[in-house]
C-alpha cells in the first residue's frame, strides 16, 4: 500500500497480551492516560485519524494482537494482513493510524518503557524514605515486566529491526525510566543509606533483575513466584549497597511490616529469623562488602 500524508496525532490505550487478559496489569489504572502519548511517539507514529479517544482504541486493539503476532511468529515473517485478521480489522483500517508495519513494531516496543514511565511515580508517591522508594522502584519496574513479558521477550529479539529514529526513541525513553530510580539511588547515597557506589550500574544491575524474571520465566516460574523473586532480589540489592544506618532502617522496617502481616520488602526474616540470604552488618561486625558508611 502506497504511504499517505499522515496528521501527527496524541494516543494511546491500555496493552495486554492475550496470554495476560487473565491477569492484573499493575499499570492498568494507567489505561486512561494512554500508552500512545509520549511527545515522539506522537511526532514519529502518524495517523490520518483525528479522533484521539479513536485513536487510541484502535492503536491499542491492534498493537495487541500485533505483539502476539511478532511474539509467535516472528516480526518478518508477519504480515499486516495477518494482524487485521487477527485484531477483526481490515488492513486499510490500520494504515489509517499508522504508516507502515515497522511503526506497529515501534509502538509495541515503548510499551514497557512507557508503562514504567507511568507507574514508578505512582509506586514511589508519597513515600518520604529514599530506601522505601528504591524498593518500591524496584518493585513496580519488576510487576510490569511480569504483566509484560511478551513484549519483553519482542524488545530484545526485535528492536534490531527498527530504523535508527525508532531505536533512539526507545532508548531515550530507557533512559527516561532509568533517570527515575537513579534519582532514588542518588538520594539513599546523600542520605548516608547507601554506600558510595557507581550509581548507574546499580541501576543496571537492579533494571535487570526485572528483565531476566521476563527472559528465564520458562524457568523462574517454575520454581518460583513474582513476589518471592521480588523479596529475594530486593535483600540481594540491600546487601550491596546498604550503609550501617541503612542496614538499621531496613531492618526497622521490615521486622514492622513482618509484624503486620504485610512483609513486602524483601527479607526471609518472616521464615529464617535472618535479614537476609546473607548476614547482616550486626552479624558480621562490618559493613556490607567491607565497605564503610
Amino acid at each position: 500500500m502506497p504511504r499517505r500524508k499522515k496528521t501527527i496525532q496524541d494516543g494511546g490505550n491500555t496493552l495486554r497480551t492475550e496470554s495476560e487478559l487473565h491477569r492484573q496489569n499493575p499499570a492498568s489504572e494507567s489505561g486512561k492516560v494512554g500508552w500512545f502519548v509520549d511527545p515522539r511517539v506522537v511526532g514519529l507514529v502518524k495517523s490520518q485519524v483525528e479522533n484521539v479517544t479513536r485513536i487510541n482504541q484502535r492503536r491499542a486493539q491492534f498493537v495487541g494482537t500485533a505483539i502476539e503476532l511478532f511474539s509467535r511468529n516472528g516480526y518478518h515473517a508477519t504480515t499486516v494482513k495477518e494482524i487485521a485478521e487477527a485484531a477483526g480489522v481490515s488492513p486499510g483500517l490500520i494504515y489509517q493510524y499508522v504508516t507502515d508495519k515497522e511503526d506497529i513494531l515501534f509502538l509495541a516496543l515503548q510499551l514497557i518503557v512507557h508503562t514504567n514511565k507511568l507507574v514508578i511515580p505512582a509506586a514511589t508517591q508519597g513515600l518520604s524514605d529514599p530506601v522505601d522508594r528504591f524498593i518500591a522502584a524496584f518493585e513496580a519496574y519488576c510487576r510490569v515486566f511480569d504483566a509484560n513479558r511478551s513484549a519483553c521477550l519482542l524488545t530484545y529479539r526485535e528492536s534490531k529491526s527498527l530504523h535508527r529514529h525508532h531505536l533512539d526513541a526507545i532508548k531515550n525513553m530507557e533512559m527516561e525510566t532509568n533517570k527515575m530510580i537513579i534519582d532514588c539511588v542518588t538520594d539513599c547515597i546523600e542520605q548516608g543509606y547507601f554506600r558510595n557506589l557507581n550509581v548507574e550500574i546499580f541501576v543496571y544491575q537492579t533494571i535487570m533483575i526485572a528483565h531476566t524474571w521476563a527472559l528465564k520465566y520458562w524457568r523462574l516460574g517454575k520454581i518460583t513466584d513474582i513476589d518471592e523473586y521480588i523479596r529475594l532480589n530486593a535483600d540481594a540489592l540491600m546487601n550491596i549497597a546498604l550503609t550501617r544506618e541503612g542496614w538499621s532502617r531496613y531492618l526497622d522496617r521490615v521486622r514492622t511490616e513482618n509484624a503486620d502481616g504485610k512483609s513486602k520488602a524483601g527479607s526471609l526474616e518472616k521464615k529464617t529469623g535472618k535479614a537476609g540470604p546473607f548476614r547482616t552488618p550486626q552479624q558480621t561486625g562490618t559493613v556490607a562488602f567491607g565497605t564503610g558508611g
